[in-house]
């Protein structure tokens, strides 16, 4: 039965096989790895009739570590996708459709997960900019020199776990010197605040 995603109708990759496999029991679907490293996986589909001639292919490609199920199966779900794809450019699609239902829904889950992470991040990096007025470092210059100082990154390739490394750094820096008013005054040598 297909998968209505925002009304559109998405038949799972188990489902296009079935029918496949119902409508022409003498085919066969072949499947061939393009390339394979520790990063990705590239795989090709291609369904035959029983004299060997390609009545179609598809093609498709996964990052390994990129979802729960590429942390551990990334060639096996590569085929699937692939199958799928192939299955889809013969007959077999949803609503005219190449992606299938279990694409679809991977590419649902990682959009969700990227703008968690980009909500985090923004959140990381207003934090970092407080922390960086309160140590009186006001300029983009200046911040992006902190920054490569304590990640060895430019803020553009920054990761989570960096901004919380230079959260860290930031605070630990505040705490042993604030100059936030609120918090401590600190008198120079010509008993001026600063």
């Amino acid at each position: 039965m297909p998968v209505k995603i925002h009304n559109k109708s998405y038949l799972t990759v188990a489902e296009r096989i079935s029918m496949f496999r119902n409508d022409h029991p003498e085919h066969t679907i072949l499947t061939e790895i393009l390339s394979i490293d520790d990063s990705r996986v590239l795989i090709q589909a291609t369904i035959q009739d029983e004299s060997g001639r390609t009545l179609s292919q598809g093609i498709a490609e996964e990052v390994r570590g990129s979802s729960n199920i590429n942390k551990t199966s990334a060639v096996e779900n590569c085929e699937s996708s692939a199958i799928g794809r192939c299955l889809a450019f013969y007959k077999y699609s949803g609503d005219e459709s190449i992606a299938s239902a279990d694409e679809v829904q991977r590419a649902i889950e990682q959009q969700t997960r990227t703008v968690e992470s980009v909500l985090a991040h923004e959140t990381d990096r207003d934090r970092v900019w407080r922390l960086f007025q309160q140590l009186g470092i006001k300029t983009e210059k200046g911040c992006q020199t902190e920054i490569t100082a304590i990640t060895g990154k430019k803020s553009k390739d920054l990761d989570a776990g960096d901004y919380e490394d230079i959260i860290a750094n930031l605070q630990a820096r505040l705490d042993d010197n604030p100059k936030d008013p609120a918090k401590q005054f600190e008198w120079g040598e010509d008993n001026e605040y600063y």
